[in-house]
């Protein structure tokens, strides 16, 4: 290695014991400059152990989207072997309604703006959808442009399928699957306002299951639960999946049906529940006869009301109806 002039100019003027000295701690500067090199290999050796085997899906892909880097993780996760990826493009693990985002993420990386970490879905070798969480970062030359992205993910499939049942969970009802009366809030609130916008007529039928408090008492409250799962299987079989349809209460159920414009309506759908329930007590096994009470609201769009004003509305026009009924005795409950 050359030495600068001044540096030997340096030496010339040193004592003897002083040359000496300062050739010790630069041997000793050189052996430390030396270990920390080792080190820092040694640590990016553990580094590319640790990226290589990582649980996560770790690749680099050029600009283009060809694949230049695929880690164990990611080997795992797609399916595909890291000899079968590297001749692969990035859109070839992108679903279809994902591959305006991911050009976007792309076009986002060159002109240098950041980009967040987000969800987004990937498709695996089988073809399975993988609800997935990316982080990107951009790899830049010595020039500061960019070459190349990196791209960590994480599959969240078994956590978003979670967050999913719990959601589901919190609005639905267990015994009978409809939605509960937080369910019916949430998605009747959406409907009535979109019933304003487009000017569209809703009914709402509220119905009150007769005598289930004799049921419990006379054969059981597992007969009473088959009494409500009964009459929830009925309301399924009359109503759309677009309606609405809940148990709000022990025995009290509601439906929100949509596009009620036609005169008459709620009169076919009360006389189609009638029907049902009659062909439901023709079965030898029922011990007694289910029945049920009957209201029904109308949604102007013209005059709009809250969801618990129309549920207000549907619960008096079904005590109405409960009232002039004649009262069922427990021996005319029996078959």
């Amino acid at each position: 290695m050359k030495l600068p002039f001044d540096s030997l100019r340096k030496y010339r003027e040193m004592t003897k014991g002083e040359l000496v000295h300062e050739l010790i701690m630069r041997d000793r500067q050189i052996e430390a400059v030396k270990r920390k090199r080792e080190q820092n290999a040694a640590n990016l050796r553990r580094l590319a152990t640790v990226v290589f085997d990582s649980n996560d899906a770790i690749t680099v892909q050029e600009l283009d989207g060809t694949i230049t880097a695929w880690n164990k993780g990611a080997e795992r996760m797609y399916g595909y072997l890291e000899i079968e990826a590297l001749g692969l493009n990035i859109s070839d693990i992108v679903p279809d309604t994902h591959r305006e985002e991911a050009i976007d993420l792309v076009r986002q990386i060159k002109t240098g703006r950041p980009v967040d970490s987000l969800e987004t879905k990937r498709i695996t070798k089988d073809g399975r959808i993988l609800d997935v969480w990316l982080t990107l970062t951009k790899l830049t030359d010595d020039a500061g442009n960019v070459v190349a992205i990196a791209t960590t993910e994480r599959d969240i499939t078994e956590r978003k399928q979670l967050e999913h049942a719990l959601r589901v969970a919190s609005i639905s009802d267990e015994m009978t699957g409809l939605y509960n009366r937080r369910g019916l809030r949430l998605f009747a609130e959406k409907m009535l306002f979109q019933s304003e916008r487009i000017n569209n007529a809703i009914l709402l039928f509220y119905f009150d299951l007769d005598n289930l408090k004799v049921i419990n008492d006379r054969f059981g409250h597992r007969e009473g639960d088959r009494a409500l799962t009964g009459f929830a299987g009925i309301l399924k079989e009359t109503f759309r999946k677009s309606d609405i349809t809940a148990r709000i209460g022990g025995d009290e159920f509601a439906v929100l049906v949509t596009g009620a414009n036609r005169p008459g309506t709620e009169h076919i759908i009360v006389q189609n529940i009638r029907e049902k329930i009659s062909k439901y007590n023709d079965n030898e096994w029922l011990s007694y006869m289910l029945d049920v009470s009957i209201g029904v609201a109308s949604f102007d769009p013209m005059h709009p009301c809250s969801i618990d004003e129309l549920l207000s509305q549907a619960d008096m026009a079904m005590y109405e109806e409960k009232k002039n009924k004649k009262s069922l005795t427990p021996k005319l409950i029996n078959r």
